[in-house]
């Protein structure tokens, strides 16, 4: 229990500091985690919610043979799993941007994947967000 007390105050004192991502320990780790998953996406799942917790796993796998080091591996991965589910939002922002930016209609969107998602899996989730219309 003392190191997960202790965290929670790193993490309070930190965050209130600099934010979410300010609980890992160095830079990298959060821009290593972004990596990984673009360089993984591997399925139309366009919210957290809907993310295989086998793809989860297998991000966190990946990121681990980043050997980054930490105190306490459970926590670590709470850590993780958190930052991945605040992150994804974003993460699918990013993929829509240069259509959003460049006034594409979104029903032609699946006409322009961005580099890290297959033309397939790009046009099914193109598909998903026309659908939530």
């Amino acid at each position: 229990m003392g190191a997960a007390k202790d965290l929670l105050y790193k993490r309070k004192e930190v965050g209130e500091r600099q934010g979410c991502l300010s609980r890992f320990i160095e830079k990298k780790i959060p821009q290593e985690i972004t990596i990984k998953f673009h360089q993984n996406i591997t399925g139309p799942w366009t919210t957290f919610s809907k993310y295989p917790k086998e793809q989860l796993n297998m991000l966190y796998e990946l990121y681990k043979e980043a050997q980054f080091e930490t105190d306490d591996l459970v926590l670590e991965r709470e850590v993780f799993d958190e930052h991945v589910k605040r992150r994804y939002p974003d993460w699918m922002w990013h993929l829509r941007e240069e259509c959003v930016t460049n006034k594409i209609p979104q029903d032609e969107w699946y006409k322009h994947p961005p580099d890290d998602v297959t033309p397939t899996i790009w046009k099914e989730m193109c598909n998903k967000w026309n659908n939530r219309k």
